[in-house]
C-alpha cells in the first residue's frame, strides 16, 4: 500500500519538466524525509526518473525527476462504426503507436461487438510489443449518448443500441479501468490540448461521413478545457444535424460546400447565441479540398443569421488536430483521469 505523499509528488512531476526535492518539499508542503521516501517508491515503480544535476549557486548541484511517461501505457478508441480508431500513448498523452481497422460481424448486437473490440485492443497492444499488463486505462469514444453511464446509439446510418453498460462491458474484458464518452467531445478534448485552444469556451464542430452517402455533424462545448457532459450526458447537442443523402444527391464541389453549411449553420446559430463561445472550431477534414469553401461559407451564414443579434465577435476556425482525433481525444482523457488520481498507478504492471 503506497502513502498518499508518493500520490502527490507523482502528481506534482506529472506535467512538469523537472523539480528537485528541495522545490517538491516547498510546493507540497511534505518534509524532506517524506519526500525522499515517496521518491524512492516512485523509482521503484519506474513512474518517475532522475534527470541531471542543475547548476548551483554553491554547494553540491541539485537533481531534479520527472514522470517516466513511457513507464505505463494507456489506449484511445474511436469506435466510428464500423470503423475504428485506435492509438497506444504515453502518459502524457503523446501517440506510440495508431491503427484504423474495421469493426466485421453483426454490430447491431452490442455485447458481441465490445466482446470483438476487447479481443482486438488486447491482441493488437501485445502484436505492438507492449504487454497487456502496461496498460492503465482505455478510452473509448462512441457515436452516441452516455446516460447513467449507458451506452444509447441511434440513427438512420448507425446500428441501434440501447441502454448498453459498455464501460462495465469492457473493464470485465479488459481487467483495466475504461473511460466511455462521446466521439465528439474527445476529438473537442484533443483539439484543447494539442491544438492550443485554451479559450474560456470552446465550441467544437465535427462533419462526420455516414455510411449511405450522409453527413453527421457532432458538436462538443468545452469550458476551460473542461468537457460540459449537460445534465443527461446530451450537452452541447446540436439539433437535427444530419445531412441525408438525398439532401447531398447529385452535389459536388461548391454546390455541396453551399448546401453543407447551411445545414450546419441553422443547428449552430442557436449554440452560438446561448453559449457566447471565443471560438467556433470545425472539423471538415473529410471534404478534402472543399473544406476551406465550406469554412467560409459557414463563416459568412453565420454572419448573416448573427446580425443585428448582442453577441461578441465570433472566430470561426479549422481544427488544428487532423487524423484520428477522436482516439487522440479518448487517450487524452484517460491521461487527464490518472494524473488526477495517480494513485490508479502504482499497482498497474504489478503482476
Amino acid at each position: 500500500m503506497f502513502n498518499k505523499s508518493a500520490a502527490a509528488v507523482l502528481q506534482a512531476l506529472w506535467w512538469s519538466e523537472g523539480l528537485t526535492r528541495r522545490e517538491l518539499t516547498s510546493m507540497l508542503g511534505l518534509s524532506r524525509p517524506t519526500v525522499d521516501k515517496a521518491i524512492k517508491e516512485l523509482l521503484a515503480l519506474d513512474l518517475i526518473t532522475p534527470l541531471g544535476r542543475r547548476p548551483s549557486g554553491g554547494g553540491r548541484p541539485a537533481l531534479s525527476f520527472m514522470l517516466n511517461a513511457t513507464a505505463r501505457l494507456v489506449l484511445g478508441v474511436d469506435l466510428e462504426l464500423p470503423h475504428l480508431d485506435v492509438i497506444l500513448a504515453d502518459l502524457r498523452g503523446l501517440p506510440v503507436k495508431t491503427k484504423r481497422t474495421k469493426l466485421t460481424g453483426d454490430l447491431s448486437d452490442p455485447l458481441a461487438t465490445l466482446s470483438r473490440l476487447a479481443d482486438l485492443l488486447r491482441a493488437w497492444t501485445e502484436e505492438a510489443g507492449h504487454p497487456w499488463g502496461q496498460v492503465a486505462g482505455v478510452g473509448v469514444g462512441v457515436p452516441g449518448f452516455i446516460v447513467d453511464g449507458l451506452v444509447s446509439i441511434l440513427g438512420r446510418n448507425l446500428p441501434t443500441w440501447l441502454r448498453v453498460p459498455a464501460q462495465k462491458v469492457l473493464e470485465e474484458r479488459l481487467g483495466v479501468p475504461v473511460q466511455v464518452n462521446h466521439d465528439v467531445h474527445f476529438m473537442a478534448l484533443a483539439e484543447a490540448q494539442r491544438g492550443g485552444w485554451n479559450s474560456r469556451v470552446l465550441l467544437y464542430l465535427a462533419l462526420r461521413p455516414g455510411l449511405r452517402g450522409d453527413m453527421r455533424l457532432g458538436a462538443s462545448l468545452l469550458l476551460q478545457g473542461e468537457i460540459y457532459p449537460g445534465a443527461h450526458g446530451n450537452g452541447a447537442t446540436l439539433y437535427r444535424a444530419f445531412v441525408g443523402p438525398e439532401e447531398l444527391e447529385g452535389l459536388a464541389g461548391e454546390a455541396l460546400a453551399e448546401r453543407l453549411a447551411e445545414r450546419l449553420t441553422s443547428s449552430l446559430v442557436h449554440a452560438v447565441t446561448l453559449f457566447d463561445p471565443d471560438r467556433v472550431v470545425i472539423q471538415a477534414e473529410a471534404l478534402g479540398d472543399l473544406e476551406p469553401l465550406f469554412l467560409e461559407r459557414c463563416r459568412r451564414h453565420l454572419e448573416q443569421a448573427l446580425a443585428g443579434e448582442f453577441v461578441g465577435p465570433v472566430e470561426v476556425v479549422p481544427a488544428r488536430v487532423r487524423g484520428p482525433s477522436g482516439a487522440q481525444g479518448a487517450a487524452i482523457g484517460v491521461v487527464q483521469g490518472l494524473a488526477r488520481w495517480p494513485e490508479r498507478l502504482f499497482d498497474v504492471g504489478r503482476g
